[in-house]
């Protein structure tokens, strides 16, 4: 997080400064994305509306029916053909859970589970980085024989799914067609300070409906409810530049509201339009057990004017 000071070179401004020469000007910045920890998502499933899906794979309605539910744990623990062929207890198409992956994950021969590298900035998720890998697979039966696999799910946006009709928000099945499985509809998003929930209704996707299914009037028809809930990591409490202070002719900028033993850097520059990454670094340093620290600023006649950020980490 930032915030930005403008200190002017005269001295005369100086002075005026503790009236209002030096004006606070506060912009929040993130250097650091935020990064979840753990997450789940959970599938409540329509029976009726998937009794109607993919009449082009088969004459025998319905084409498709749910045969098993691998979690995370069943799910990483067999391969592929364990997958497709291991008889489980029949499961209900409601309260489906997948859990979320860590940033490393082992695969089994054949699997396709895909690791989380999804960062984000607070009130800008639709601009985040990576995706969510989630653990845990649907088998379905297929009327006219074997079976059908959904799951090993990447959850993620992508502006493109728009063309389709869909939101955006959609499941990424990395299972063989690796393409999107489902756009999410309808999407509610809430953020709270660790994290956020996503939930809305899951759609066939156009891919699925008219090269998987061939039955293209099933694009975007919905099948079930979705919602996923991350928690991030907590971050420590940003420190604030809460003003300054003279003796004689030095100059202190003062920041308070931090996290006490954490490190910050002090930037300025003389355009606070530039991005941050172009702003010059002034100084380093720790807050202290009060949470404050305070920095000392050359400012002269020669100096021209500038805006001064404290930033972490």
């Amino acid at each position: 997080m930032a915030q930005a000071f403008r200190i002017y070179p005269a001295r005369r401004l100086i002075r005026a400064a503790f009236l209002p020469a030096v004006a606070l000007f506060s912009q929040a910045t993130s250097l650091l994305a935020d990064a979840l920890m753990s997450g789940e998502a959970r599938l409540d499933l329509d029976e009726s509306a998937w009794d109607s899906l993919a009449s082009g794979l088969g004459a025998a309605m319905p084409v498709l029916r749910l045969d098993a539910f691998f979690d995370q744990a069943a799910g990483n623990a067999r391969n592929y053909d364990q997958i497709l062929s291991d008889p489980l207890p029949t499961t209900s198409y409601s309260g489906l859970v997948l859990l979320m992956n860590g940033p490393t994950v082992t695969n089994q021969m054949g699997r396709t589970t895909q690791p989380t590298t999804f960062e984000y900035t607070s009130g800008e998720l639709t601009s985040h980085t990576g995706s969510i890998g989630l653990g845990g697979i649907v088998r379905f039966k297929v009327s006219s024989g074997g079976g059908l696999l959904y799951g090993d799910y990447t959850l993620l946006y992508s502006a493109a799914r728009h063309r389709f009709g869909g939101s955006g928000w959609h499941l990424k099945g990395n299972i063989t067609p690796s393409v999107a499985n489902f756009d999410i509809l309808n999407v509610q998003v809430t953020e709270h300070p660790d994290g956020f929930t996503l939930s809305g209704n899951l759609a066939v996707s156009f891919e699925i409906a008219n090269f998987l299914y061939a039955t293209p009037a099933d694009a975007l028809r919905d099948v079930g409810d979705f919602a996923f809930t991350g928690r991030s990591s907590v971050r420590p409490q940003p420190p604030v530049l809460s003003g300054t202070k003279t003796s004689g002719d030095s100059l202190r900028i003062r920041i308070s509201e931090g996290t006490p033993g954490s490190t910050f850097t002090l930037v300025a520059s003389t355009d606070l339009a530039l991005p941050l990454n172009g702003w010059s670094t002034v100084a380093s340093g720790t807050i202290d057990d009060s949470g404050k620290a305070s920095i000392p600023i050359e400012i002269s006649a020669t100096v021209a004017a500038r805006y001064f950020r404290v930033v972490q980490p």
